[in-house]
């Protein structure tokens, strides 16, 4: 009787080292539970945080695309206006009107004579002549000023 206590007592030993070790082992996950926890803890904050950042982002530029949004509705109606009067400037004057066809360059000689006695400016004043015609000229033609050339004034 005496060897089979001697036996329970070491296996008592052997379970008490045992338990001891897993006591130990559970003490040991339990700071490292913690920790773990501390750590999700605080990035679950940071996560937070950065959400509210982001949110608060997403709200200015929201905020700003609203306003572009406004500037381009006025920009659109002003368009729509100016479309508006262009159009009527072009019911309105034949000097609007778009030229016809493929826009190829092309060369004309006109004459045109003047009732009444137009030989004291043409003699006097032959500049402002020049100037006043080609300009008149380049608006009807729908062309630059400098396109019109070899303009000539001769008195009958």
């Amino acid at each position: 009787m005496v060897v089979e206590m001697e036996k329970a007592v070491a296996r008592y030993a052997v379970a008490e080292e045992a338990v001891n070790e897993l006591i130990s082992e559970r003490s040991q996950l339990v700071v490292e539970l913690e920790k773990v926890r501390v750590e999700a803890y605080e990035v679950c904050c940071e996560r937070e945080k950065d959400g509210c950042a982001v949110e608060s982002e997403f709200l200015d530029v929201l905020m700003e695309l609203k306003k572009v949004k406004g500037i381009n509705d006025a920009l659109q109606a002003v368009l729509r206006d100016k479309e508006c009067e262009v159009k009527e400037l072009r019911d309105h004057n034949e000097l609007w009107e778009d030229p016809s066809g493929d826009m190829k360059q092309v060369v004309t000689r006109h004459t045109k004579i003047f009732d009444g006695n137009w030989e004291k400016i043409v003699r006097d004043r032959p500049e402002a002549l020049f100037a006043a015609f080609v300009i008149d000229s380049g608006n009807a033609c729908h062309v630059p000023g400098d396109r019109i050339t070899q303009v000539n004034f001769d008195h009958d």
